[in-house]
């Protein structure tokens, strides 16, 4: 008698999972399920938004900076100054990822950087030092992307 007790509890906590371990999947299944029909409506019905909703809508578009919100690398020199030996250019990163490598050219020639910070958070600024010679045009590379200050 105790082993037919102990079986039908085997089995039922057995079944138990299986159907607790479907259920996850039928939930997931039908969460999908709803997501893709939500976006289908969405794209499909974006034309037929309420007049009001619609002009909101327009005026965030138009006010939204699309190379502002895909700009991941963009550095903006500040201004320079010089020392006894070294220039000091001043820089902000504007993107939106940090910057870590910067190529220096004076007048189209690669200058030596004597100091730099090691790399440059979103919205903060830093003080790179190179050495000292004449030059009329700065220009920074960062990412494949020119930077160029006239002097």
């Amino acid at each position: 008698m105790l082993e037919v007790l102990v079986y039908f509890i085997i089995c039922f906590l057995i079944i138990y999972f299986i159907i607790r371990g479907f259920s996850s999947i039928f939930k997931g299944i039908t969460f999908l399920i709803l997501a893709l029909f939500l976006f289908n409506l969405i794209t499909t019905k974006i034309g037929n938004i309420n007049f009001s909703y619609s002009k909101i809508l327009e005026n965030f578009m138009q006010n939204v900076s699309v190379k502002k919100i895909f700009t991941f690398y963009e550095l903006r020199v500040i201004g320079y100054y010089f020392d006894s030996d070294s220039l000091f250019i001043v820089v902000k990163n504007e993107g939106i990822l940090p910057i870590k490598d910067v190529k220096i050219y004076l007048d189209e020639t690669p200058v030596i950087i004597k100091s730099k910070p090691y790399f440059l958070l979103p919205g903060k600024s830093g003080v790179i030092e190179v050495e000292k010679r004449e030059f009329k045009k700065i220009t920074l590379i960062v990412a494949n992307k020119k930077v160029e200050v006239l002097r």
